[in-house]
């Protein structure tokens, strides 16, 4: 991973984290391999407890847009719940997160119409950010 510049392997490592955290590990138990600093850990927890509060309201919203028929394979879901996180919690700038996660798409998956995906999924939620899809939750 040295290759990579460092917000690129942060966001990875969020990503792995997301991972691990799906498959049933422990927040405590996310220690990044290799040397990183602190404030780099600081956004890995930001993001992969943000994520994992809001991810009903994330995948809804991806779902939502989604409209393939196919089951989004779980990295390429990731993927988009960090860029759908990015946009809509932390108030980044659309275009660089959607830059950042086509980019993020294109290094992990093999498949070629993924980026494409990732790239669609985040400009339609950026276009439609006040009418985005609300789940029917009774409470109105």
């Amino acid at each position: 991973m040295s290759h990579l510049r460092r917000s690129d392997r942060v966001r990875d490592l969020i990503l792995e984290g997301l991972a691990k955290l799906e498959a049933g590990r422990y927040a405590r138990d996310l220690r990044p391999p290799g040397e990183i600093s602190a404030a780099e850990r600081r956004r890995i927890t930001e993001y992969t407890g943000g994520i994992t509060r809001w991810r009903r309201r994330l995948d809804f919203i991806i779902d939502s847009w989604a409209t393939t028929g196919r089951e989004i394979q779980p990295e390429v879901r990731r993927i988009l719940q960090i860029g759908l996180y990015e946009m809509l919690f932390l108030e980044k700038p659309p275009h660089s997160v959607v830059d950042a996660s086509v980019d993020q798409a294109k290094r992990r998956t093999k498949s070629r119409g993924v980026p494409g995906f990732v790239n669609a999924i985040l400009r339609q939620v950026e276009r439609n950010r006040d009418q985005l899809p609300k789940p029917a939750t009774g409470d109105e």
